[in-house]
Parts: C-alpha cells; sequence; structure tokens
C-alpha cells in the first residue's frame, strides 16, 4: 500500500513539473514555419531570381516598387496604355532587377474592368450617317464595350462599328452592328458591346436618316485587364515591355500557381511609363542582299563609270593641246 502511495506522489510530481516547464524561446526575429509571417513552403521555393537578360531589346520601362508583403506576392494592374505597348499574347513583359535578373510572375487573365474616358472626333457626315472616330491616348486596344450618351429622349438608329484590327493592312471593314435604342424615361447612357478584337483604329457610323446628327463628344470605353502577381521580396524593379522578337518567359511556377493566385498580394507601387532609355534599335542582318542594297551598289557603279568617262576625256583633251610656246 505505502508502495503505491509513494508511486503515485511522484508521479504528480514529475506531471506538476513537466506542466511548469517554461516553453521554449524562439530567437528574436525568427520566423516560425508553419506560422503566418512565412510564405507557404511552395512561394520561397519559387522567390528567387531567374536568369539575366539584356534589356536593351524592350523599348519601355515602368519603375516598380514593391514593398513587403506577408506571403511574398505582389500585384501589379497593367493598364490599357501599357497593354497597347505590349505584344498580344503578353509574351514580352519582364520584371527585372538592377542587375538584369529576371523575376517570375505570372498573369491572372480578365482580372479586372476598367472604364477609361475617351473622345470622339467630330463628326463626318455622309449621306445620311454620321461617323465618329474613337481618340484613344493608345493604340492597338481591345475594347469590351464603349458607352455614350445619348442626347434625345428617345432614339432608335442602326449603327456599325468599322475598323482596322491590328497588325492587318489595308481597308477597314466592319467589326459589329446593331442599333441604339432608347425609350422615353430610360437612362441616358447606351452600352455598344465590341467584339474581342484587337484594333489598331475604331468608328461608331450612325444611320440618321433625316434627323439630325448626335452630339456625340465624350464616352467611355471598358477594358478588361489581367493582373501580374509577382513573386520576388521587397526592393525596386523594372518593367520592361515592347520587343517583339521576344520568346514568352518560362518559370517554375506551375507547382505554386493556385498558391499565388489565392495568395493575399500587396500592391505594386509605380512610375511613370516611358522609352526605356537602354533600348537599342536592332539592325537587320541581310547577307543575300535586297532591292535597296542592289540599288546602292548600282548607284555606285554608275558613278565610276561616269567618273572614268570625266578622267577620259580630260586626258585626251589635255594631248589635243599644241605645246606651249617656250621663250
Amino acid at each position: 500500500m505505502r508502495a503505491r502511495l509513494s508511486f503515485a506522489v511522484t508521479l504528480a510530481v514529475a506531471l506538476t513539473a513537466g506542466l511548469a516547464r517554461p516553453a521554449r524561446a524562439e530567437p528574436q526575429g525568427a520566423v516560425v514555419a508553419g506560422s503566418a509571417a512565412a510564405p507557404p513552403p511552395d512561394l520561397r521555393a519559387v522567390m528567387r531570381p531567374a536568369a539575366v537578360l539584356d534589356p536593351g531589346a524592350f523599348t519601355h520601362r515602368i519603375k516598380l516598387a514593391v514593398r513587403a508583403s506577408p506571403e511574398g506576392v505582389s500585384r501589379l494592374r497593367l493598364t490599357p496604355e501599357l497593354l497597347s505597348l505590349a505584344r498580344a499574347d503578353l509574351g514580352d513583359l519582364r520584371v527585372v532587377d538592377a542587375e538584369s535578373r529576371q523575376w517570375p510572375y505570372i498573369l491572372k487573365p480578365f482580372a479586372v474592368q476598367q472604364l477609361v474616358d475617351v473622345t470622339f472626333a467630330p463628326p463626318v457626315l455622309t449621306r445620311g450617317s454620321s461617323r465618329y472616330a474613337l481618340q484613344l491616348a493608345a493604340w492597338p486596344a481591345q475594347i469590351d464595350e464603349l458607352l455614350i450618351r445619348v442626347d434625345r429622349e428617345y432614339l432608335d438608329r442602326p449603327y456599325r462599328l468599322v475598323g482596322k484590327p491590328a497588325g492587318e493592312s489595308g481597308a477597314e471593314r466592319e467589326i459589329a452592328s446593331g442599333r441604339i435604342v432608347r425609350r422615353v424615361g430610360e437612362a441616358a447612357q447606351a452600352a455598344i458591346v465590341v467584339p474581342p478584337v484587337r484594333l489598331d483604329e475604331l468608328a461608331l457610323v450612325i444611320e440618321d436618316g433625316d434627323d439630325a446628327p448626335l452630339a456625340l463628344t465624350k464616352g467611355r470605353a471598358a477594358f478588361t485587364v489581367p493582373d501580374l502577381l509577382l513573386v520576388a521580396p521587397s526592393g525596386d524593379y523594372a518593367l520592361l515591355v515592347g520587343d517583339p522578337g521576344a520568346s514568352p518567359p518560362r518559370y517554375d511556377l506551375a507547382p505554386a500557381r493556385e498558391a499565388i493566385l489565392g495568395a493575399a498580394a500587396g500592391v505594386i507601387e509605380t512610375g511613370p511609363l516611358g522609352l526605356s532609355p537602354t533600348h537599342r534599335v536592332p539592325v537587320t542582318a541581310n547577307p543575300e542582299g535586297g532591292p535597296e542594297q542592289y540599288a546602292l551598289w548600282g548607284a555606285l557603279g554608275l558613278a565610276v563609270v561616269v567618273l572614268a568617262g570625266l578622267a577620259l576625256r580630260l586626258a585626251r583633251h589635255e594631248q589635243g593641246k599644241p605645246p606651249s610656246p617656250q621663250l
């Protein structure tokens, strides 16, 4: 009986000592694995610089200031002006640091819709129709819809959207058609849907018949823009854009894509978009020659023949002269 009592007392003392033992103190500033302050393991693994590139091939750049974010992901919302400088597939976007090292990112397409104020050129009136050319800050552009203000309480007129798809030569073509309708008591704003085509120019043609044309000078254009999600530590970077010959970047982000999309992203502060000071105009090599080169060689050959003829005539003239009298 005494032995059992002694064992129970000893066990109770041991348990009490274990409960009272203080927790192990972590070093100040240490990040505990699995805590909210530590990026998930798959993001830590991809937060490293990629290959060094030559920035001279890119025409434009914009300065980026990345601040510390909880999960190491920062978001840059691409503007319509920036998208106009990029290729249609956005394969010429690069984020680099001061040492021209690339930093990996993914694109989140169709992230948000932005409304941009636009203006229309004065209408061109032709045979009962009025044509309003859309004026944007930068082309090419892919517009979702045009929002215009209707200055009539009642309106029902056919319209056509005409323009030139980006990269196509020749005359403009019809992009879409429909009717602009406003009933009495309805809102004064009409929405015109634009097909998903990247355009170099766009105009709205309204069939007025014998009615007066609309007083259409301003409107709004809706753009669906993507987000660039950058995986990089805080610091100063630059976004390069405008290299038609660049191949789309390939980074080891596929396993972490879902984690990046679901991360609480910080916002990237941007500077003005402008020409890149490191851009170099490429020199096109043509070892086999071309029309311009052939024309140059022909002109040089003709000049040699003309000079040779003049020299020969001058020599004959000198030979035919009588000798000068000697004193």
